[in-house]
């Protein structure tokens, strides 16, 4: 192979990569943000009774966050779990 069919080949491929990568991360954001999306939905289904506002003092989100913190990392903090739900309640239609 002379050098520049190699280097044509070496660009070829790393030109293959690049968009594989970018579909990769593409995916993978758009999955994480259904994944937050479907969370808020369930958190505003089950605590807020399909209302805008959880009823007052209610503790739910903490006791979550602490379940879901100890199993699966620190993504699902109380303020991210807010987060969440006002994901669900700013879009509720996916």
């Amino acid at each position: 192979m002379n050098p520049q069919s190699l280097s044509q080949f070496v660009s070829d491929i790393r030109g293959i990569v690049r968009k594989y990568r970018t579909e990769a991360a593409y995916s993978l954001n758009i999955t994480i943000i259904h994944e937050r999306w479907a969370i808020g939905k369930r958190i505003v289904e089950e605590d807020q009774n399909g209302e805008l506002r959880a009823e007052y003092g209610s503790n739910m989100i903490n006791i979550l966050s602490r379940e879901l913190t100890f199993e699966l990392g620190k993504s699902y903090n109380p303020r991210s779990l807010a987060y969440y739900r006002q994901l669900y309640v700013y879009f509720p239609e996916w």
